[in-house]
């Protein structure tokens, strides 16, 4: 009867944890891999989102724009003077003109 070497490492459990090593790993490398492409492309989806919203925003600040324009026009703010106040025009005799002082 041949005796047992208990000292020596089995070959093929040896062989197995090393397959389960390779297996860990490929899987950790696999998930890592999908995981990244998951975030960029919901970060591709989160971008074209913020560029429909910075169009938008643009536009929004165009138009604010010309409203502001438009409010402060003094075509506008004369007929409001004269219609809505009830203000009248200064006749010419009443204008003061003051000339500016020369800043030293």
């Amino acid at each position: 009867m041949m005796k047992k070497n208990y000292n020596q490492p089995n070959p093929s459990l040896i062989s197995l944890n090393k397959t389960i090593i390779l297996l860990i790993l490929t899987t950790a490398l696999l998930l890592g891999y999908v995981w990244t492409r998951i975030k960029a492309i919901e970060l591709t989806y989160k971008y074209s989102e913020l560029s429909v919203r910075e169009m938008a925003v643009i536009e929004k600040n165009h138009k604010l724009r010309l409203e502001l324009a438009s409010l402060k026009s003094p075509d506008r703010l004369t007929n409001i003077a004269l219609n809505q106040l009830n203000l009248s025009r200064t006749p010419p005799e009443n204008k003061v003109f003051i000339k500016p002082e020369k800043v030293k």
